[in-house]
């Protein structure tokens, strides 16, 4: 019996899964390595949006990929809950989980705005390019919200909108590079607008809820947010 999914969720499912193949090698390589973020991998020592202990902690990644965020999560001592909306995607993430010998990952394959998992079941949450750029905002940051516990923090990092509106709307690559193996869209727009030296093109945006504060990068934006459990922003359905 196939699932009744939104178009979007089902457009990306079919999109990630053709294209899994050519996410093998960077995949390897994020496994191999320690956790660092964004186009220039900045180190978690400089952007730490993981912890260096989670122990005892609960955590999710929504989109996961490859898996190589939940594996930096696992050796940091988390149990961890990944779920993707590609199998294939997961394909690769359970080999080289098996490879690097780690247990306490369950792979799920699944749309992160709709995870079935009750309220309250994680202290972490996570998306590295994954929900955050590809699902509907309102629909995955208020599931994300009801996934965590009250004080659960809540990080994610995607492409800066700049990115977004120098793409074509085709999808096409006007300028592209080759960056970590992976053809680019950013060479038509980074070399305008980063800074000099790479400390100084990524960084952090946290807010609590209730308050808040952002900076933004050239190249990537990452945000981290704290659940006190007031109410999440409206949902809406997804297009």
């Amino acid at each position: 019996m196939s699932e009744n999914l939104p178009e979007h969720v089902a457009e990306n499912r079919r999109y990630w899964n053709s294209m899994a193949a050519d996410w093998v090698a960077p995949g390897e390589r994020g496994w191999a390595q320690e956790a660092c973020w964004g186009t220039w991998a900045i180190p978690n020592s400089e952007v730490p949006l993981l912890a260096d202990e989670m122990a005892g902690q609960r955590a999710i990644e929504l989109g996961c990929g490859t898996g190589y965020v939940s594996a930096w999560m696992r050796r940091r001592g988390a149990s961890v809950y990944a779920i993707d909306n590609s199998e294939a995607q997961l394909v690769t993430a359970r080999r080289l989980c098996d490879a690097h010998g780690l247990d306490g990952i369950e792979w799920v394959h699944g749309n992160a705005e709709d995870v079935p998992q009750p309220d309250g079941s994680f202290d972490f949450a996570i998306s590295e390019y994954g929900a955050a750029i590809w699902c509907e905002p309102t629909t995955w940051i208020s599931e994300a919200h009801r996934l965590l516990r009250p004080g659960g923090d809540l990080v994610f990092l995607g492409h800066h909108p700049l990115a977004m509106v120098c793409s074509p709307i085709d999808g096409s690559l006007p300028v592209p590079i080759v960056w970590n193996g992976v053809t680019s869209i950013w060479a038509d727009w980074t070399g305008a607008t980063q800074p000099t030296g790479p400390a100084a093109s990524s960084s952090t945006s946290r807010s609590r809820r209730g308050s808040g504060c952002s900076t933004r990068s050239a190249s990537t934006s990452s945000i981290t947010s704290r659940s006190g459990h007031p109410s999440p922003p409206p949902a809406r359905t997804a297009r």
